[in-house]
């Protein structure tokens, strides 16, 4: 076993996730950014090594921010393969996207998730080719969105794609119980402190309904 005792976080990774080293929770919340992504990918690798074989839960909250980081945490999320995610009052946009990419989710009553297409802000001018590149890149994306939202539920890619495109000047908002009934998207948070306590039973994961 990997001895982890002279490990310690600084006072600014104490402060920035104080949940980490004690119960094994990244808290993502506000807008993503790539000083988030950051902040993540040293959460998410310290976490790792404090706690190597029980699940890592992510806490999210917030209206989303830039698809690009949030994409490249969706797939460190992934890549670790044991990560939880709990979904806390509004999840939307691509926190949303993030929650969904976790291996096993929850959703608390009073939450719900924010859904729509990308949007994408040009800042500078822009010639044609410039223009259809950006669309490509912002269909790429809608997709990557879109498939990770139908691999998270029971819906089809042609549901996902129905709803996800119904809200281009909105937020089609999902609630905690369409997310859990519907959907079966989630678990309910009540569920969350005895699924831990059998993931850490049996870490191979085998118990898991």
């Amino acid at each position: 076993m990997t001895n982890i005792s002279f490990l310690s976080l600084s006072d600014d990774q104490e402060a920035a996730q104080p949940l980490l080293k004690q119960f094994a929770t990244i808290l993502v919340s506000g807008l993503i950014d790539n000083d988030t992504y950051v902040e993540f990918s040293w959460a998410l690798r310290l976490g790792r090594v404090l706690h190597p074989t029980q699940p890592l839960i992510v806490q999210f909250n917030g209206l989303g921010g830039d698809v690009t980081p949030a994409l490249g945490m969706a797939d460190l999320i992934q890549a670790d393969g044991n990560v939880w995610g709990v979904a806390l009052g509004r999840v939307c946009s691509c926190l949303s996207v993030l929650w969904a990419a976790c291996a096993r989710r929850y959703i608390a009553p009073n939450a719900a998730l924010g859904v729509h297409p990308v949007v994408m802000s040009i800042g500078s001018e822009m010639n044609a080719a410039g223009m259809r590149n950006l669309a490509d890149d912002t269909d790429h994306m809608d997709e990557r969105a879109i498939a990770i939202y139908t691999a998270a539920s029971t819906k089809d890619i042609d549901y996902w794609r129905s709803v996800y495109f119904t809200a281009t000047d909105h937020l089609e908002i999902l609630p905690a119980s369409a997310v859990i009934g519907d959907l079966g998207m989630a678990f309910p948070l009540e569920r969350l402190n005895n699924d831990l306590r059998r993931a850490q039973i049996r870490p191979n994961g085998d118990w898991q309904s």
